[in-house]
């Protein structure tokens, strides 16, 4: 009773008691999910939002209760939180260090849809709103157990919709998840849906897992990416299925026009195994000042995006270390911009004629040693875009075993000298490559 006592305590609810008591009997007995790492503490303590007063009717937010429990658990050294069944209708929560959320399947975790539960504050460097799950300088997370966790968006996208080119103050919208400066994140069999933008977000992190889970949005709903490892090293994004209005998953580092200072490069980012409906598909930038290097793309199955692979940088936030990336069995079927490989972003479908060489500065993005290997694309507007900067040609982007057939125009190629191996491309009118300013095809 000397354990159970000291919860009643910190707690100051008995109920709460009688849950940690009969967590504490269960500690040999407590397991986690066979495909997620427990947190190290566990096993030894469940923090019940219930026993400290969360209802779970979708009407009443159970904010406080939640967080307590989340703060009780983190007290310990660590411990479960666990959303058995129902709707857990909230206000924003910040989660701590060595804990495991566990929302079972049957319950939810619903984000309040009253704007002033998201206070404005400083994150990712920018101004912002709270986002409803959020962890600062912390370790050790685990989001699991076959339930759901909803931005409750619908009320958002209508303010973005009409507000779409003024996203500040009053109209900035909440992110669903950022785990900043963190490391071991594991998110696995869970679904994220509806958040108001962004939806996971990894931000200056090292050792993220992300698997067996959905991540859905309306498709027409504004930015709200899937996945978007900022800044992190050593990501692994696997069997996952998503579906929303913008990019699947963007990998980024730095800010535009920030000259790479501040910034830390990704590195060692794996997806693959994965399905991507609606949605920009998957992109690199087009945040890149921080630089980006051993991205490996492999697996991967894409029906109706808006966009393939795309790879997009610019003038204003580039960087001399954007390469090592390798893409590799991926079959797309009626995208409409199978591959977007550009450095004139935000205009990579207007590429000016015979543009000018700028001078190299320390933004000036360079692509190198980027391999994509046994593609297969059927349908869309465009094969294909590849557009290098004048003052920053390219060399080093390879294709080969690669067949797209079925789109309305061929594959554009500016500024770049590219070898190809066992390439068909087979637009419904027009030549299949067409080559612009300085640009070269070496067969071999």
């Amino acid at each position: 009773m000397k354990i159970a006592f000291r919860h009643l305590i910190q707690c100051g609810l008995a109920i709460l008691c009688l849950s940690c008591a009969a967590a504490t009997a269960q500690t040999n007995t407590q397991t986690a999910p066979k495909s997620t790492p427990a947190p190290s503490s566990s096993a030894a303590l469940v923090c019940d939002p219930m026993a400290l007063g969360a209802k779970a009717d979708g009407k009443t937010k159970d904010t406080v209760a939640i967080q307590k429990a989340i703060d009780t658990c983190a007290a310990e050294g660590g411990g479960t939180v666990k959303l058995a069944a129902g709707t857990f209708l909230s206000a924003p929560l910040e989660l701590k260090s060595h804990i495991h959320l566990e929302v079972d399947k049957g319950a939810m975790l619903l984000a309040s849809p009253d704007v002033a539960d998201f206070p404005d504050m400083r994150v990712l460097r920018e101004n912002a709103r709270k986002p409803f799950l959020y962890a600062l300088n912390v370790e050790d997370i685990v989001i699991s157990g076959g339930g759901v966790i909803d931005g409750n968006g619908a009320g958002w996208y209508k303010m973005a919709r009409e507000h779409i080119d003024n996203e500040s103050g009053a109209h900035r919208r909440p992110r669903l998840l950022i785990v900043d400066h963190c490391k071991d994140l594991t998110i696995d069999n869970m679904t994220f849906q509806n958040g108001a933008s962004w939806q996971i977000v990894p931000y200056f992190c090292t050792n993220v897992t992300v698997t067996n889970t959905k991540v859905t949005a309306p498709a027409d709903s504004p930015t709200t990416d899937g996945i978007d490892p900022f800044s992190c090293h050593h990501v692994r994004i696997s069997h996952v299925w998503i579906d929303v209005g913008d990019d699947d998953v963007a990998v980024k580092s730095g800010l535009p026009g920030s000259h790479g200072v501040d910034d830390e490069p990704s590195t060692d980012v794996v997806v693959e195994d994965s399905t991507f409906l609606h949605g920009h598909g998957f992109s690199i930038g087009s945040e890149t000042a921080g630089g980006m290097t051993d991205i490996h793309v492999r697996n991967i199955e894409m029906k109706g995006t808006k966009n393939g692979i795309r790879i997009k940088s610019g003038r204003d936030r580039g960087n001399a270390h954007i390469g090592d990336m390798t893409f590799d069995n991926i079959k797309m079927e009626d995208v409409i911009y199978p591959i977007l490989i550009s450095m004139y972003y935000p205009s990579e479908l207007t590429i000016p004629d015979n543009d000018s060489a700028q001078p190299i500065t320390i933004m000036t993005p360079k692509f190198y040693n980027m391999t994509f290997n046994n593609i297969t694309i059927s349908g869309g507007k465009i094969a294909g875009i590849l557009a290098a900067l004048p003052e920053s040609p390219v060399t080093t982007i390879t294709f080969s075993n690669v067949k797209i057939s079925g789109s309305q125009k061929g594959f554009s190629i500016y500024n770049a000298i590219v070898p190809m191996h066992n390439v068909i491309i087979q637009p419904n009118s027009g030549p299949g490559i067409l080559l612009k300013d300085r640009a070269k095809v070496i067969n071999n």
